[in-house]
Formats: structure tokens, C-alpha cells, sequence
């Protein structure tokens, strides 16, 4: 009857300690995806920022150079 006290205890051991193994891999992957997840989000608004600036100059350039043009005065 020891005997198989013993083994339950080592089996309850073993399980337990895989399942803190199990949980803490589990909780680091999660870190992990929510941070890169995070850059990616920054570079998206990045990337979309620098297109919206670009569109931005575009639009302005013709304004600019028709002020130019025309002496200051806008029609």
C-alpha cells in the first residue's frame, strides 16, 4: 500500500509540475503575440501616416506652384 501511495504522489507531482510547465509556456506565448502585435500595429500607422503625408505634399505641390505662378493671388 506505500508502494502505490508513493507512485500516486509521484504521478500527482509529475502532472503538477506539467501543468505549471504547460501554464508558464502558455502565458510567455501570450506576452510574446500582445507585444509583437504591438510593433506591428506601430508600423502599420507608420507606414499609414507616411501616405497620408505623401498624398498631403502631392495635394500641395499644385496649390504651391499655382500661387507661384499667378503671384501670390488665389482664384
Amino acid at each position: 500500500m506505500t508502494e502505490e501511495n508513493s507512485k500516486t504522489l509521484n504521478l500527482d507531482f509529475r502532472s503538477n509540475k506539467t501543468l505549471i510547465i504547460a501554464a508558464v509556456v502558455v502565458v510567455l506565448v501570450v506576452i510574446f503575440m500582445y507585444f509583437h502585435d504591438r510593433k506591428q500595429q506601430q508600423a502599420y500607422e507608420m507606414r499609414h501616416l507616411e501616405k497620408r503625408v505623401e498624398l498631403l505634399e502631392e495635394y500641395d505641390m499644385p496649390r504651391q506652384n499655382a500661387q507661384q505662378n499667378t503671384g501670390g493671388r488665389r482664384w
